[in-house]
């Protein structure tokens, strides 16, 4: 079978390189200089930094580690931000550590089980992300870490938004730190840029680099791009979010006690800033440091979560279903707010469907370890502890 790939995100080099280890040969186009999406990164005073936001990579998916640890080593770590309020940085997301920042004073589990179900307004069924957020966290803190961030972020204020855009930022009902529960927490020990190179390098695979799309179609085509762009926007253009960057090289060991610091007030024009040392691990006399702002105009980032945006998504999605050899995979070609190892396991699913026989991950090339046999490469679940025993943690 001859397939088109068009984007060499996650969703096209993960369906590209399964195809091709099943002996398919695939033309991947791809617009920008580079392989990786928004997940690129790249070296800035010898530190790696993410060129389009951070990327933490995070799941429960034991396949989907299996399959990306053919091509990379992994550091394990722990992803932790703070919120700038008050003056002073207070942990985030909420947890008795939060309230222990902002008052000082140290609360039992039971404690903050109280104090927190005091503060909740009570809601039946949420109908926009301000109900969701004064369901979950009540006034106070939707006030200080929600309401600013959140129409910073979005253009819009958070009772336009749908509910699920919010709903999943935990509330922990401990003190702990680390923004994600997931049992595996890691970067890739080379950088995201050097895993896809590698997933990417295979004799059946033909990348075309700052090569947009010319409308080129295989037997099978796998499109990753923005959903209306593929039908010429013909039922409305679709609304996304993007972002702007401003990056600076700082002659100082550390500006910010961790990898992210949120601002959520609006009096501050940015949303975060990110520090990549803390991220990516690099040890330097230097820092770098980027400042993140989001915008209504550039590339396209974020699907917006409002309720016209979903109706005419949907449309579009009604549209695709009737396409003949074509898959829309990832975040822009299925209009979702999916996490990396979302994207990956989609990925991998419509590969097992349109490729047959399905796919079975080879063992690294990279000299890895076997994993244990009793993993089954199908499953979703990522058993708990077993983290800390893959290669590069």
């Amino acid at each position: 079978m001859r397939i088109v790939v068009i984007g060499s995100g996650f969703a096209g080099a993960v369906f590209a390189r399964l195809a091709a280890d099943l002996g398919h040969r695939c033309k991947v186009f791809e617009a920008r200089s580079q392989v990786g999406g928004n997940a690129f990164d790249r070296k800035v005073a010898g530190i790696v930094a993410h060129s389009y936001g951070p990327h933490y990579f995070r799941t429960d998916n034991a396949a989907v580690v299996r399959f990306l640890s053919r091509f990379t080593e992994w550091r394990k770590t722990v992803f932790r931000v703070l919120a700038k309020v008050r003056g002073k940085y207070v942990r985030f997301p909420i947890s008795s550590g939060t309230y222990e920042d902002l008052y000082g004073k140290k609360l039992s589990t039971r404690e903050w089980a109280r104090e927190l179900a005091a503060r909740k307004v009570p809601l039946a069924d949420a109908a926009n992300a301000q109900e969701q957020l004064l369901s979950s966290v009540g006034e106070e803190f939707y006030k200080l870490f929600y309401e600013g961030y959140t129409a910073k972020q979005w253009g819009k204020h958070p009772r336009e938004l749908l509910p699920y855009v919010v709903a999943r930022i935990p509330v922990y009902k401990d003190d702990r730190w680390q923004y994600f529960s997931e049992a595996f927490q890691a970067q890739p020990a080379r950088g995201y840029a050097r895993m896809f190179e590698n997933m990417l390098s295979h004799p059946l695979i033909d990348v075309r680099t700052s090569t947009p799309w010319d409308g080129e179609r295989g037997d099978l085509t796998i499109y990753t791009g923005p959903l209306d762009a593929w039908f010429d926007c013909r039922e409305g253009k679709l609304p996304y979010r993007s972002l702007k960057f401003r990056t600076r090289i700082l002659a100082r060991k550390n500006y910010q006690p961790c990898g992210q610091v949120n601002y959520p007030s609006l009096n501050v024009p940015y949303t975060r800033t990110l520090e990549w040392k803390h991220i990516t691990g690099e040890t330097s006399p230097l820092t770098v440091v980027t400042w993140e702002s989001p915008a209504d105009r550039g590339e396209p980032f974020y699907p917006m979560p409002t309720e016209e945006a979903a109706r005419m998504a949907q449309a579009y999605r009604r549209l695709a279903a009737r396409e003949k050899n074509v898959l829309f995979l990832g975040r822009l070609a299925t209009y979702q707010y999916l996490n990396m190892d979302q994207v990956v396991w989609h990925a991998m699913q419509a590969a097992r469907r349109a490729l047959k026989p399905a796919p079975q991950p080879e063992e690294s090339a990279l000299g890895l370890p076997p994993f244990p046999s009793h993993w089954n490469p199908h499953e979703t679940g990522y058993p708990k502890g077993t983290a800390h025993h893959l290669p590069g943690s």
